[in-house]
């Protein structure tokens, strides 16, 4: 035996050959019963093994073989099948694990069996395969639908030069491997299906054939040949059902598996979940109790169910509670490791995060937020957010730093550009950002007041630092002061990225352009001046529109600027070239861009009210019409879901620059594409429209017809 093993030790090509070849000999060979029990145990044995796999697999994709191990089970299943229904038809007898299964189950009753047996199948068919082949099915055509945005991520990523090339070629793997996974998993589930049912099929053959073997060829009275063959059949099926079962259960739990974003296993994924707060708990607890003065009910039963969750929420609690300490503790405590590490590094961040002279964008703190900024964490996040906005614009932009001002209130924040006040806010004393849901609040027992939504936050609290653990626990971000200014200075950047580039970067963007195309920044740099050359690049920011691939980006400046006769008609080819990038940030996981588009009454009432510049085209609608789109527009945003990407408006190349411009000037922060910038890999799905209360306006034209 050793031998045999030490044949196929590194030979597992050979050893997966030698199991179809086996698979195909039990079907045809008939075989002695002592064999086939052997194999019904490894048959149990093997899909143990995989529903252990299945459990402990951190991510579907890493079970990568589980579609074909599927088909090979299934195979391996079905010939057992065959061989016992030979051995039952031909001996009446099938083995001790057959015989022990028909003669536990049944209990001496045929009919209990055939329920038991029709049980197990019907919750195996209709209720763990047919919804894990449904999640099969969803999961395959939307990772399939979903593959040209993960592809232009890595393409992107590669280009900014976020990743080398190995890195690309192994995320495309991962890519690729993702991808066939779930598309073979759509295929596999049929063999789960076809097991269930042909298990339901198997059985019934068995019980008239062994009823007809027995009366015409044993000879054996009707009860008899009833009971000896229905008992075998009720085993086999068993036999069979139970591991096909396994196999189903395996397959719903590799398919419906979430990725968490952590490197767990799926019992520590649940346990986590459901523990997630003390409050649940308690809830659950009480609400078992109560259910103990239900006349009938096992009283002691619930108690005792009741008092271990009792038990669990406080020891939760607790641990929780242990994983904060006090105030004066934890202020003790930082301030002994703050002594012992890292002094320099505390002052040169000090010293990093005061705005550079001259700074284009400064914040302003009062005395109590400068006390509770963490310099070596705002210095970190603040060139986090620098480095986001480079990959996103392809512009370097100036950073920001924090200076303390006494003639503000203690809690107060405030932005300067240029020396002008663009945003103002509040940052409670001693409290944190907490970014959930209200209702993750109330579960933890947790108080918390509204973040406004100015700070760019959908929904989020301010919650006190003591609750941390707590929303740890459940896994929800917990955001600093330190984090929260730098955040908010980098979105106030992205948002007024048009008024802070100047001719610095747009000679860094010529210098970075030659060193990679020479000739075309060459040509560049004589056809369009650099007056020009700020003014659309400052445009384009406005419009959120990325700066990348460059090359891409001046080749149509350079193409359009021998015909463009105004620096509208210049942004829309350099739109239209970059048309893939503008669909890719405003589009979901499918490719689909959500939007709104503008009512034929509306349309016609802004193309009324264009006015033609020699430079570029603007609107003046009428106060009715200018209240109406401003309204809708801002309850457009106001409604998008805060997990989808923000919704635009489409219209047509004319209204297109000439309507985002009005938005802006009226502070309405929506994005407008024209129908030609729609990518043929993306699609667009119009869900509601702006302007049905807008009449299209009557011509003189139509007055005299």
């Amino acid at each position: 035996m050793m031998g045999f093993l030490q044949f196929f030790r590194g030979r597992q090509d050979l050893a997966l050959i030698f199991l179809m070849i086996l698979t195909v000999m039990v079907m045809i060979i008939p075989l002695p019963t002592i064999l086939l029990d052997l194999l019904i145990a490894l048959n149990i044995t093997f899909t143990l093994l995989i529903l252990v796999v299945a459990i402990y697999v951190k991510r579907p994709e890493e079970f990568s073989a589980f579609p074909s191990i599927i088909l090979l089970a299934t195979s391996f299943r079905l010939a057992i099948t065959i061989s016992t229904t030979r051995l039952i038809l031909s001996q009446a007898d099938a083995g001790a694990i057959i015989e022990t299964f028909g003669s536990f189950v049944t209990r001496g009753s045929v009919l209990v069996g055939l329920v038991i047996f029709l049980v197990i199948t019907t919750v195996q068919f209709i209720v763990i395969t047919k919804g894990a082949e449904r999640v099969a099915e969803v999961a395959a055509r939307f990772t399939l639908d979903g593959l040209p945005g993960p592809q232009m991520s890595i393409d992107a990523e590669l280009r900014n030069g976020d990743i080398d090339a190995a890195s690309a070629q192994f995320k495309r793997a991962q890519l690729e491997k993702e991808n066939q996974f779930f598309g073979a998993m759509d295929g596999a589930m049929k063999f789960v299906k076809g097991d269930a049912i042909a298990g339901l099929i198997i059985v019934a053959i068995n019980i008239i054939g062994g009823l007809s073997v027995g009366m015409l060829v044993q000879n054996m009275p009707v009860d008899a040949a009833l009971n000896v063959y229905s008992r075998l059949t009720v085993g086999d099926g068993l036999v069979g059902q139970i591991p096909a079962l396994i196999v189903a259960l395996c397959a719903g739990t590799i398919i419906t598996r979430v990725n968490s974003g952590k490197d767990s296993d799926l019992g520590t994924d649940i346990v986590a979940q459901l523990a997630s707060g003390p409050k649940a708990m308690f809830v659950a607890a009480a609400i078992v109790g109560m259910m103990a003065a239900i006349p009938g009910f096992p009283v002691f039963i619930f108690l005792a169910i009741s008092a271990l969750l009792v038990l669990t929420g406080y020891l939760m609690h607790r641990k929780a509670k242990a994983g904060n300490p006090d105030e004066e503790g934890r202020m003790a405590v930082a301030g002994r490791a703050s002594a012992k590490a890292m002094p320099k590094t505390n002052a040169q961040a000090a010293a990093a995060i005061q705005p550079e002279p001259g700074s284009v964008v400064s914040i302003l703190v009062g005395s109590a937020v400068h006390v509770a900024i963490d310099p070596v964490q705002f210095v970190e996040m603040r060139e986090s957010e620098l480095d986001l906005l480079h990959a996103e614009t392809g512009l370097r932009l100036p950073g920001f730093g924090i200076e303390e001002d006494d003639l503000l209130p203690a809690a107060s924040i405030r932005i300067m550009l240029d020396g002008v006040a663009g945003f103002d806010g509040e940052i409670p004393t001693g409290k944190v950002v907490a970014i959930c849901e209200a209702d993750i609040l109330t579960i933890n027992a947790i108080e918390g007041d509204r973040v406004d939504p100015k700070w760019g936050l959908r929904e989020a609290y301010w919650v006190s630092p003591k609750s941390a653990p707590l929303l740890a626990a459940a896994d929800v971000k917990v955001i600093e002061v330190s984090e929260l200014i730098a955040r908010t200075g980098g979105r106030f950047i992205r948002r007024n990225g048009g008024r802070i580039v100047g001719y610095r970067q747009i000679q860094t963007v010529i210098r970075e352009l030659g060193a990679e195309h020479e000739n075309l920044a060459a040509q560049i740099s004589q056809t369009i001046s650099a007056v020009q050359l700020l003014n659309l690049v400052r445009k384009l920011l406005q419009e959120g529109v990325p700066l990348m691939p460059r090359r891409i980006l001046f080749e149509a400046l350079l193409e359009a600027s021998v015909t463009a006769v105004s620096s509208e008609h210049l942004i829309r080819s350099a739109r239209t070239a970059l048309a893939r990038q503008i669909c890719a940030v405003n589009c979901d996981e499918n490719n689909v861009i959500a939007g709104y588009v503008l009512e034929p009454g509306l349309e016609i009432a802004l193309r009324d009210s264009l006015v033609r510049g020699g430079d570029e085209n603007s609107l003046q609608p009428g106060a009715e019409v200018a209240g109406v789109l401003s309204s809708e527009a801002n309850l457009m945003l106001k409604n998008h879901d805060a997990d989808a990407p923000a919704p635009v408006i489409l219209t047509s190349d004319e209204l297109r620059w000439p309507l985002s411009s009005w938005l802006r000037t009226h502070r309405v922060d929506a994005r407008v594409m024209a129908f030609s910038e729609i990518s043929s890999e993306f699609s667009f799905v119009p869900v509601g429209a702006l302007g049905a209360s807008v009449a299209a306006p009557r011509h003189d034209e139509d007055l005299a017809a």
